[in-house]
């Protein structure tokens, strides 16, 4: 797309890019009620075919290990397994939610698991009984807190930057964008927009060299900023955030707020007119 000076002057709108700067989701995707119950039905189906562990073949008899084994099949009781009377009750009764877990099954494999603690102390190991590392939970501090301004957050989901312009009074909130200068082609113009906006303390790759979507409008009436034009096309370039924070302190373009929302927050914060032009350029 030809951007320089001679075809934005003789266009009645202004040529601008923005940049949709994005954070990947840094965790997989909550399960859905089917896929829970799938992988316990494969888990219990396992347990049912699976041949039982052959306890004197791993472990020596009267060892730390033996008799840690011993008693956590003790204190497990009644739990399901895939051996013994009650082998064929694998189904879940109504209103039974046992196959859920917070901690991802942490608890349940260090119940049932030899894991070593016991000879860490019999051994004679300097310091207490072997800790185990709890998995981190889903839900962030920043998640509780509201935070969204934090990355740390919503980290299944997708997070856009959006910013806010100090001489709006509506439809403040937008992604960051200034017009082509120059012989400056869309990506570069995005590229120094994003570090007008949002300084320089972000590692960001620009996902290839032609926009993702466009947006066109035309300038209220009451609108005497740009008065050579009748309105503005916006191009759309597509961005990652790998490192960093934004940080708005000092920009070039007039911003005093930023965020980070998904996709269903930025029609929340930047308006349903907004949203609409730009949906289609978002993920989930």
């Amino acid at each position: 797309l030809n951007t320089s000076s001679d075809s934005t002057t003789s266009s009645p709108y202004r040529i601008a890019s923005s940049v949709v700067l994005s954070r990947p989701p840094t965790l997989t995707a909550d399960l859905t009620p089917f896929e829970e119950s799938f992988y316990f039905y494969q888990r219990r189906l396992n347990q049912r075919l699976a041949l039982p562990f052959t306890r004197y073949f791993y472990l020596k008899k009267g060892t730390p290990a033996d008799a840690e084994w011993k008693r956590k099949q003790k204190a497990a009781g009644d739990k399901y397994t895939g051996f013994g009377p009650r082998s064929w009750a694998d189904e879940l009764l109504v209103g039974d939610e046992s196959q859920k877990s917070e901690d991802n099954g942490y608890r349940r494999l260090v119940e049932t698991t030899i894991t070593g603690e016991a000879s860490n102390v019999e051994e004679g190991v300097e310091g207490e009984e072997k800790k185990l590392d709890i998995p981190l939970p889903r839900i962030s501090k920043a998640d509780k807190e509201g935070d969204r301004k934090s990355l740390d957050r919503a980290m299944t989901r997708t997070l856009y930057l959006l910013v806010k312009s100090k001489d709006r009074s509506k439809h403040a909130w937008r992604f960051p964008q200034s017009p082509v200068m120059g012989r400056e082609n869309l990506k570069e113009a995005a590229q120094r927009t994003l570090e007008e906006a949002a300084g320089v303390n972000m590692n960001t790759w620009f996902v290839g060299n032609v926009p993702i979507g466009h947006y066109i409008y035309n300038y209220g009436r009451d609108y005497t900023v740009d008065s050579e034009k009748i309105g503005k096309k916006v191009f759309f370039m597509k961005a990652r955030i790998m490192a960093g924070q934004a940080d708005l302190n000092g920009n070039k373009l007039g911003l005093e707020d930023f965020l980070w929302l998904t996709k269903e927050e930025v029609e929340e914060v930047a308006g349903r007119a907004y949203f609409k032009a730009v949906r289609h350029m978002l993920v989930s």
